[in-house]
């Protein structure tokens, strides 16, 4: 666990109640089974009724989706290594000089570098990429020259996120926890609150411009345009899904 994080705590309050409707199981001609109580209402052709009102033979909506089919990507390039030296140019405001160099090497060591479709690392790369399109950043520290990517969300969430970069060979920080007190203020009135916030970071210009080569903002991102990354469309839907 991360300084300051708790490994357990007591419960403040408990709300809870005895069904006040038998269980029942709903097995489809399918094979779906769906255990609710009587009164959990299901989707059928006249609208939502009750489970309890249901008889053999009833029609009832479900949501079959079990996934898409796999598509083998192919070995088309998304990012070659000048593509990755423009882009660092772009950012670095300059042709980059050793830490572009050394930057190259570290990514074509972990087959990050060139990437293609058919790149084991892509498929992680994708969920990391819609992230950081959400609830991620791509900021310079100032002064320094080197890009972080920083990540805010659930303390969960994030240890997923950091398990997927280090199985790209990347090396994320720790979640960091902190309280924060807030003031929004409108035209109605003044709201205050506090609130934890659990982020962690990738330290190092390599990813940065690699996420920024597949598509990603850099800054603030409510300042600027942007949409979803052209070479998607040209990816297996799985990879769009992702």
């Amino acid at each position: 666990l991360g300084e300051g994080r708790r490994a357990s705590t007591g419960a403040c309050h408990w709300f809870g109640q005895k069904p006040r409707q038998p269980i029942l199981r709903v097995v489809t001609e399918s094979g779906d089974r769906v255990r609710a109580t009587g009164d959990h209402p299901f989707w059928t052709p006249d609208g939502m009724k009750p489970l309890g009102s249901l008889v053999p033979g009833d029609r009832v909506a479900l949501a079959p989706f079990r996934g898409v089919p796999y598509e083998a990507p192919s070995d088309a390039a998304i990012v070659s290594g000048e593509a990755f030296a423009r882009k660092w140019a772009e950012l670095q405001k300059g042709p980059g000089g050793n830490g572009l160099g050394q930057a190259r090497a570290f990514l074509a060591g972990r087959g990050l570098l060139p990437l293609r479709y058919s790149s084991p690392a892509l498929p992680y790369l994708c969920k990391v990429l819609g992230f950081v399109f959400g609830d991620g950043c791509i900021h310079f520290v100032g002064g320094t020259g080197k890009v972080v990517v920083t990540f805010c969300g659930e303390a969960p969430d994030l240890e997923a996120i950091r398990a997927d970069l280090e199985r790209v060979g990347l090396t994320p920080s720790r979640v960091y926890t902190r309280q924060r007190h807030h003031t929004i203020r409108t035209a109605y009135d003044e709201y205050q609150f506090d609130r934890q916030e659990d982020s962690f970071k990738v330290v190092g210009s390599g990813l940065a411009v690699l996420l920024a080569c597949l598509g990603a903002p850099v800054g603030k991102k409510p300042a600027q345009d942007y949409g979803v990354p052209a070479w998607l469309e040209a990816a297996p839907l799985w990879h769009r899904r992702l």
